[in-house]
């Protein structure tokens, strides 16, 4: 499993947990992360440069990919957005070298209208692909996810 954007790392604690002591999880974010579980890697670093990716390249590829990343956000709604959007496509950019086929991908993304192109481009390279507003979140969050089952690497 690869956790992009995974600090502080609750998901890395629960991917870890999933996958069990003889599977793997891989993390990496921009700030470091105080703990990690025995079945982890952790990187800091940036998931867009070449090196963090060939690092984590090397431990895949991967069943599930999960970004939780979001973007610093500056109080501007639109570019807020079209960041997060950004973040979302290079999470699915990375699935041609990274997901095994039939794998799954989540990725938070903030609704802003973008959100449906990127469902439509989950459609085509899953067999599932839908959002998914988790009822945890607070109803004037604009955080969603996109979720795509089934990965096809066509």
């Amino acid at each position: 499993m690869l956790d992009l954007g995974a600090a502080p790392g609750s998901w890395t604690q629960f991917s870890a947990s999933r996958v069990g002591p003889h599977g793997l999880v891989v993390a990496v974010d921009l700030s470091p992360m105080s703990s990690r579980p025995e079945n982890a890697i952790v990187y800091t670093g940036d998931f867009y440069e070449p090196d963090v990716l060939q690092s984590i390249a090397s431990h895949g590829p991967y069943n599930v990919l999960l970004s939780d990343a979001a973007p610093a956000t500056t109080g501007n709604r639109s570019l807020d957005t079209t960041r997060s959007a950004a973040i979302a496509e290079h999470a699915l950019y990375l699935c041609g070298t990274m997901l095994c086929e039939g794998g799954h991908l989540v990725v938070k993304i903030f609704q802003g209208g973008e959100e449906q192109n990127l469902l439509k481009e989950f459609r085509r390279q899953f067999r599932t692909g839908r959002l998914f507003k988790p009822k945890a979140c607070r109803a004037e969050s604009f955080e969603t996810y996109l979720i795509g089952l089934d990965y096809r690497n066509s």
